[in-house]
């Protein structure tokens, strides 16, 4: 069995994601998926033989766990297109190196690009997948609109012989077609993510669902007062006692979506549309 290949990062800052403050002048040894080392250059001993890049005015740091991602890019909000290609690389330069996908328009591409990642042909992170979305009337084309509970379990038993283990609803699901959603993934080992809108948080802790995106949005309807004398504080310590005694976890996704792009950034996509552009004329 041939040896894995050992790489040495020198005079490389380490974060270590513990708290404490960078280090500079590290060396870093690496050897196949394992970290031998790491510290100052007089204190690692690096193996003959290893592959040496002095890496000066870089960082390093533990790779990021992503917890709501897409491999899509969206259309009007409507329709979106599949980024089997960009996708797991932008992930990867970023710094991800594990991220679990919260619902996709493209199960299939997403499917047989974790095994291919999983294979080593692919470069990207390791992908933890979830389900198309589960939606009721009102939902996107893209969705499986599901009204009716059985309809959910068949659907269910599908995506979870495709190797699907976690499941997603949509704002626009009922109680009964959830109820059963949650009942079918649990006898399948699989678990429910929700982004809720018609269903309460407090309602779908109570059927058992797993996970919550979106922890203000989905929650806001068991956020409204009830009397006068009902505090928000108070709503929110029941929400979140409620929350933790059912093991059930959030996925809060803060965004701002008002932040214009840096002048680079702008200056990126300006250039690859244009590159788009000259591409097409010449075909």
């Amino acid at each position: 069995m041939q040896e894995p290949t050992t790489v040495v990062l020198r005079n490389v800052r380490v974060i270590d994601g513990s708290g404490n403050p960078p280090s500079s002048n590290q060396t870093v040894v690496i050897q196949g998926p394992r970290i031998l080392a790491v510290g100052a250059a007089s204190a690692v001993s690096v193996p003959p033989g290893a592959q040496e890049l002095d890496l000066a005015g870089h960082t390093v740091l533990p790779g990021l766990v992503m917890m709501h991602e897409h491999m899509i890019y969206m259309v009007n909000g409507e329709f979106s297109h599949s980024l089997p290609f960009s996708a797991p690389r932008l992930y990867f330069a970023f710094g991800v190196t594990t991220m679990w996908t919260a619902g996709t328009d493209h199960p299939y591409v997403e499917r047989n690009l974790k095994r291919a990642i999983d294979r080593g042909d692919v470069p990207g992170p390791e992908i933890h997948l979830t389900s198309p979305y589960f939606n009721g009337p009102g939902g996107l084309l893209s969705d499986i609109i599901v009204t009716e509970p059985e309809a959910a379990r068949r659907s269910v038993r599908y995506w979870a012989a495709e190797g699907f283990r976690w499941f997603k609803v949509h704002d626009h699901i009922t109680r009964p077609v959830l109820e059963a959603i949650i009942d079918e993934a649990h006898k399948h080992q699989a678990k429910v993510t929700g982004h809720l809108q018609s269903i309460g948080c407090l309602d779908a802790v109570e059927l058992g669902i797993d996970n919550i995106e979106h922890l203000w949005f989905s929650c806001r309807s068991d956020l409204r007062a009830s009397g006068p004398s009902d505090s928000r504080d108070a709503r929110v310590d029941a929400l979140f006692h409620k929350l933790v005694k059912a093991h059930v976890t959030v996925t809060a996704t803060p965004v701002d979506y008002v932040r214009p792009h840096r002048e680079q950034a702008a200056a990126a996509l300006e250039q690859a549309k244009e590159a788009l552009l000259a591409r097409a004329r010449l075909a």
